[in-house]
């Protein structure tokens, strides 16, 4: 097993002290966005709270395996079925891990496509998970077996053409807060400013983030991958003009690394023009915030949804309260 890689590479950073100027800068007008015989601008963007975070899919982030969490209570009703753990250190240790964590992702999108039908919210690709979610039914693991083999064994890989998550069910639950390997990214840099700064705090000294990433360079990249699927499923997808970014030969790496890839760890290889990050204080954060609602920007308009209005309707006070 390969030591954790240390990456050499470093993006450009630019460090802007005031909203307006970060939206003047990521404004899709602008040359370096797109060229004049370009149908459309070639970037997509993500917003971050933080800086210092990298560009992890939700499901292989450490907040998302904390004890009591919902991927660590699915794991272990997932590792019920299956025999003792291999010793730590052994490549069957190493196997055990992955088999365990993909099943876990099926897992989770299982229950949420099981409970939304169960209360009569249709959910599109549902035929492609198990039909019920049962976690005391032997024969709901091994489905669950099946699914993972594609991406686990060689000779599912070998016979597969179809790559993780590319579906709608899995869209809409990593769009509902159920933790996937989707990267969520849209193609405005305004909408990604918005998920930057929501919910921060303008007291803190830290800074958010906008990342863009060069779309022909995730093309050329084995690595990564795109994930298209239908907007008309989705309605947030659709309202943020969203697309995923998706990590690709994940569990090969796994075997390597002992750990799941970064996007960074992708990009990397597609070399230090392919990826930029824009980072504002947090304090711009209610000044971003005022300007994005002037362009029809913000919670209400990002999940279309009553419980969004009213949770939009309720932070106006604070969101124009700096401004008399």
């Amino acid at each position: 097993m390969s030591d954790t890689p240390v990456r050499e590479w470093k993006f450009a950073v630019e460090r802007i002290e005031s909203a307006a100027e970060l939206l003047a800068r990521l404004d899709l007008s602008r040359d370096e966005w797109s060229k004049t015989h370009e149908f459309s601008s070639r970037w997509v963007f993500r917003g971050q709270a933080d800086s210092r975070w990298d560009l992890q899919p939700s499901a292989w982030r450490a907040s998302a395996r904390r004890e009591g969490s919902l991927f660590a209570r699915m794991e272990a009703q997932v590792a019920r079925f299956e025999g003792g753990v291999p010793p730590p250190g052994t490549i069957q240790h190493t196997f055990h891990r992955r088999w365990i964590e993909v099943m876990t992702e099926f897992a989770l999108v299982s229950a949420f496509v099981s409970l939304s039908d169960e209360l009569g919210i249709p959910v599109p690709d549902h035929e492609l998970l198990p039909a019920r979610f049962d976690p005391d039914d032997p024969h709901w693991h091994e489905q669950l077996v099946e699914l993972a083999k594609p991406h686990v064994t060689e000779a599912g890989r070998a016979t597969s053409p179809r790559p993780f998550a590319a579906n709608s069910a899995f869209a809409l639950a990593q769009h509902h807060g159920v933790p996937t390997r989707l990267l969520d990214a849209s193609l405005s840099p305004e909408v990604a400013a918005f998920f930057a700064v929501e919910g921060v705090d303008p007291a803190s000294d830290g800074y958010a983030s906008v990342w863009a990433i060069d779309r022909n360079a995730v093309r050329e990249n084995n690595f990564l991958d795109f994930v298209h699927v239908p907007r008309s499923h989705n309605s947030f997808l659709h309202a943020q003009h969203g697309v995923f970014v998706l990590p690709v030969h994940a569990e090969t790496y796994f075997e390597s690394y002992e750990r799941w890839p970064d996007v960074l760890d992708a990009l990397g290889y597609s070399g230090e023009q392919c990826a930029r990050r824009f980072d504002l204080p947090h304090s711009q954060a209610p000044e971003l915030l005022r300007l994005l609602w002037r362009r029809r920007i913000s919670r209400a308009h990002m999940m279309p949804t009553y419980d969004s209005v009213a949770a939009t309707l309720h932070g106006r006070r604070d969101l124009f309260g700096a401004r008399g």
